[in-house]
Order: C-alpha cells, then structure tokens, then sequence
C-alpha cells in the first residue's frame, strides 16, 4: 500500500480555523485480518458518534469529537489489504496518545507495549 497524505491550512481557511487549539496530528493504519476486530470498532463507534456532514455554512465538519479529540476513519481496500485509515488531532501530544492507547488496547497481543 502506498500512503500519500498531506494538510494545507491556511488562515481564512474553515477547517484551520476549527484546528487552532490543536497541537498533535495522527495517521493511524488498521490493516489486515489481524486487526479486523479493532478497524470494525472504529467504524462503528464513528458512525455512531458522527456529527453531521460538512456543509459549507454548517458550524462543524463530517467527523467526531470527543476529549478535545477531533478523528475520522476512511476506508482502506488496495490490492487485496483492506482496513480502515484514522486521522486524528487533539490539544496535546499526551492526550493524543491516551486516546489511542484506549482505542488500540485489544492490540496488544500484535503490537505488544508500549
């Protein structure tokens, strides 16, 4: 799978604006039968807590908040590997990865501590 990923903001742009308190970006591939459970979970707990689509005079974007964690979770089917992509951005590196330490904690038979 070849990942080509990128974010411009720019002042008078919406969604730069709704990231100003944001100091921590994440790219999270669940790929693979190994982790099907933990990309199942994400797309369901996303579609549960989804806040309505982005229009363009709409106050909020196509994607969940929770913690002062902004995420959402895009499909992934290339080649025969299919997952889920999670983009997420939150207030500090710190309460980023408390946040993904709780969602990818049935992963750690795979991916062991840390």
């Amino acid at each position: 799978v070849v990942v080509r990923d990128a974010l411009l903001l720019q002042k008078q742009d919406h969604f730069a604006r709704r990231l100003e308190s944001v100091d921590a970006f994440a790219l999270i591939f669940i790929l693979g039968p190994a982790v099907a459970e933990v990309a199942q979970a994400f797309r369901d707990e996303h579609r549960a807590q989804r806040i309505k689509p982005f229009r363009p005079n709409a106050t909020r974007e196509h994607a969940t908040e929770e913690e002062g964690i902004k995420w959402s979770v895009s499909e992934v089917s290339e080649h025969g590997i299919v997952g889920v992509a999670v983009r997420a951005a939150g207030p500090s590196t710190e309460a980023l990865k408390e946040w993904i330490k709780r969602r990818l904690v049935s992963l750690k038979p795979v991916i062991g501590d840390s």
